[in-house]
């Protein structure tokens, strides 16, 4: 107990002369004040030998402050916590904007591979927009092999540089399990923030939580109203989702021919599962004139759709158990 009063006393000292020295500068207004309230806790919450060697090789007070009332977090008690966007800034060095530029301008001339090693280059610059295109090549497998846990990597890495895209495709993930367990609050989060922007594919997932009841209770307008902003953004899976509700009469008056125009769109997009569902009304005349050609000509894009395999499964069984 002696010892550890002769160390309160060397640590009050050390830290007045800390106080005076930024006093010198100007730069604290009420740290000495705080000096006897340190001492008075000083023997609860750190070793005082080691607090002592901390401030005598330099660590600085404000360190030790913030170590004494750190508290440890609970093992085996954690919660999805809310995304978290880094402080750094998000603007791109002139060069690695230019690589991100010139990986945009080879991913719209579907020169895959090159928009690829661009966005590489850019990703390892510790570019926030190159790690997302990254993420987003990864996810669809322009240019390299689709992978859903590199993706997640990137998406990830990409919300931390600060990117709002990178954050809203995390939670694509997190709601999906793709690349990562499924974490429906999180994916909330994700959802939420940019959705209260206007991002198409933030809205999209925000209406898939209104409609299972995810994070909100369920909420079949709120729904159809995240679902057609999402398609009025161009979100392709926002016009999956409204055309299925259109076809289903899910929260609107059943509209099949609505469905199929939406359907129409997403499939031209790329949309396997809108390939798929496309078919299936061409195959029974819902919606669009019957077309057993065309529908077995939707079936076989969806069954050999390299980039969206969502619903090839689905689509090689329908061609298998169907006639055309």
């Amino acid at each position: 107990m002696r010892s550890n009063k002769v160390l309160a006393g060397v640590l009050v000292l050390a830290v007045s002369v800390a106080v005076e020295s930024v006093f010198l500068f100007g730069a604290v207004g009420s740290l000495r004040n705080g000096v006897d309230a340190l001492v008075s806790e000083v023997s609860g919450k750190v070793n005082l030998p080691d607090l002592a060697e901390s401030l005598k090789s330099g660590e600085g007070v404000q360190q030790v402050l913030r170590n004494m009332n750190a508290s440890p977090e609970p093992e085996g008690t954690s919660e999805p916590s809310e995304p978290f966007l880094s402080e750094e800034s998000t603007e791109s060095s002139p060069d690695a904007a230019n690589i991100v530029s010139d990986g945009k301008s080879q991913l719209d001339l579907q020169r895959y591979d090159a928009a690829f090693a661009s966005f590489s280059r850019a990703a390892d610059l510790g570019d926030a927009e190159g790690a997302f295109y990254k993420g987003y090549c990864e996810y669809y497998g322009y240019g390299t092999s689709l992978s859903y846990d590199a993706a997640y990597r990137d998406f990830d890495k990409s919300a931390q540089l600060g990117s709002k895209d990178g954050l809203v495709w995390k939670g694509v993930c997190l709601y999906s399990g793709e690349g990562v367990s499924k974490d429906y609050e999180a994916s909330y989060y994700c959802f939420e923030i940019e959705a209260e922007h206007g991002n198409p594919v933030a809205l999209n997932g925000l209406g898939n939580c209104y409609k299972h009841g995810y994070v909100v209770d369920a909420d079949y307008g709120k729904m159809i109203d995240c679902y057609q902003r999402s398609a009025d953004g161009g979100h392709v899976m926002g016009l999956v989702n409204l055309g299925a509700c259109y076809y289903d009469g899910f929260g609107v008056p059943v509209d099949k021919a609505k469905a199929a125009r939406l359907y129409q769109q997403a499939a031209d997009m790329g949309s396997s599962l809108a390939q798929f569902y496309l078919a299936q009304s061409y195959y029974d005349g819902e919606g669009v004139e019957r077309d057993l050609e065309k529908a077995k000509s939707l079936a076989e894009a969806a069954a050999n759709n390299e980039h969206d395999p969502s619903a090839s499964d689905d689509a090689r069984a329908y061609l298998q158990s169907h006639s055309f």
